[in-house]
């Protein structure tokens, strides 16, 4: 019996270490979504006309702005013009959904855990146990 517990908790100890992987994705994705929320806020109210673009990995060159329009990719290599403001909303969209994520993850986390805590006592005897 013992033995089977012991199997049952290493998977949800498991379980909760993929769980705290995912969780930090989602606040790493909020985050990012959330600093590219504001420089799209920065280029919407700033007169500047010239920013530096970035060409990929860590390279940036010095663009002038001709247009506040923004090309989207949509995917299969198609390019949207969308303006800031609509891209926020999308952004707003994202960033609730990545938040919802979080949510449901903490929920499922904190059961594992409960779980996890309730089959330590049982194998230890009913000795109180804390996790994390």
């Amino acid at each position: 019996m013992d033995q089977e517990l012991m199997i049952k908790a290493s998977f949800l100890e498991r379980q909760m270490r993929e769980i705290e992987n995912e969780l930090e994705f989602v606040d790493r994705e909020i985050s990012e979504l959330g600093k590219f929320s504001d420089n799209l806020d920065y280029l919407s109210s700033s007169q500047e006309n010239t920013i530096l673009s970035s060409l990929g990995k860590g390279v940036l060159m010095k663009t002038e702005i001709k247009d506040r329009k923004l090309f989207v990719d949509v995917g299969s290599g198609v390019l949207v013009r969308k303006e800031s403001g609509e891209i926020k909303v999308i952004l707003e969209g994202q960033i609730e959904k990545f938040k919802e994520a979080r949510i449901r993850l903490i929920k499922k986390h904190n059961l594992a855990k409960e779980s996890l805590i309730s089959m330590l006592k049982e194998i230890g005897g009913g000795q109180d146990f804390t996790y994390g």
